[in-house]
């Protein structure tokens, strides 16, 4: 792949990222991406290991999530997603922090094996 290429993927990329269709640090994912994958290519075939799309990159933006409310967490994850009761069955504050993985209301055990190693408290 000659160098030219690289940069129009490049400006195919710049294109988007103006017109909001992907962020600057998805772009800069499909570069990285393009980078390994020619990368693999040319070590499998004892080729140098320079690629056409070294240095073009992006400038990133910091668009981190907020982190997840502990109600969110309580509500969502573990009582929805996990059937887990965070008051009883995480200890966090225990000599060593664990989860109790135990059949109640909201969950079932999938097999009995399961539910002999669990009976057994492990901290």
């Amino acid at each position: 792949m000659p160098r030219q290429q690289a940069r129009d993927f490049h400006s195919s990329l710049k294109v988007k990222i103006a017109s909001q269709k992907i962020k600057s640090n998805t772009a800069s994912k499909y570069i990285a991406h393009m980078r390994i994958l020619i990368k693999t290519y040319k070590l499998a075939h004892d080729d140098e290991n320079k690629t056409v799309f070294d240095g073009l990159n992006f400038k990133s933006e910091n668009n981190a999530n907020p982190p997840f409310s502990i109600d969110f967490l309580n509500d969502r994850w573990f009582k929805e997603l996990c059937g887990l009761n965070p008051d009883q069955d995480i200890k966090l504050t225990a000599a060593v922090s664990h989860i109790i993985i135990q059949e109640n209301q909201n969950r079932q055990l999938k097999t009995m094996a399961w539910a002999l190693i669990t009976a057994t408290a492990i901290p």
